[in-house]
């Protein structure tokens, strides 16, 4: 029988937790005064979905000071080019052309896609996700609304998927071989970002937490740890 008093116990220790945070951010905070006004976008579709990436895009404003806005663009199930048999609109590539023009003018933008590439009914290996990322990358790049500036472009690898999630419900329609792809999207997008002239950041150097129910989205802590490391950044890429 569900025990209310442990799931209270258990919910006002995560609400004391993330009040200890929110405090931390308050008092922990990078000195970008000298800085201009920038848009920065956010195109996050490793499952991470809308409601998770809008309060991951939060975390980084706030870290990033008033000078920054950032617009968020996550899609649960997004792809960097690969059309989904099962779901539609979830094509990056598609996607990429009205998402800048809607935000311009764009200063940096952001892309963090692949893990959805890696599943097993896209057939795709880590080397043509690579080459789907700098397809999307140059459809980017190419686009009017950088404001008479050079394209400004970060793509980060998402972390590899956790060995936990062959063990997990969803392992049924990620299939058997997506650990493994996931494992080498980072080298192949810094590969790919050196040829095309673009950022990039590997964030399965950076330590970010996984749930233990998929392995693959990020805890709070995880999303804080990605923006911390972005928040450090920024204002080199806009230099």
């Amino acid at each position: 029988m569900f025990d209310v008093n442990q799931a209270c116990e258990a919910f006002k220790k995560l609400l004391e937790e993330q009040q200890v945070r929110v405090a931390n951010m308050c008092t922990e905070k990078t000195d970008f005064s000298t800085k201009p006004v920038v848009t920065i976008g956010v195109i996050d579709g490793d499952g991470i979905g809308p409601i998770i990436t809008k309060q991951a895009s939060r975390v980084l404003e706030k870290l990033l000071g008033d000078d920054y806005l950032v617009l968020e663009e996550g899609l649960s199930g997004r792809t960097t080019c690969f059309d989904d048999p099962i779901h539609e609109g979830l094509n990056g590539l598609n996607y990429i052309y009205p998402c800048l023009k809607s935000h311009e003018n764009v200063d940096l933008l952001v892309i963090m896609l692949g893990t959805n590439d890696c599943k097993d009914r896209f057939y795709a290996s880590a080397a043509c996700i690579g080459i789907g990322m700098a397809r999307l990358v140059k459809k980017a790049q190419a686009c009017e609304c950088w404001g008479g500036k050079k394209p400004n472009i970060l793509v980060i690898a998402p972390p590899p998927i956790g060995e936990g999630m062959l063990r997990a419900e969803c392992a049924a329609t990620m299939g058997s071989l997506c650990v493994e792809k996931s494992r080498e999207l980072a080298h192949y997008y810094k590969m790919q970002c050196e040829l095309i002239g673009c950022h990039f950041l590997d964030a399965g150097e950076l330590g970010c937490e996984f749930n233990t129910v998929d392995y693959m989205h990020l805890t709070n802590k995880g999303h804080e740890t990605l923006a911390n490391a972005l928040a450090e950044r920024v204002s080199g890429y806009l230099e």
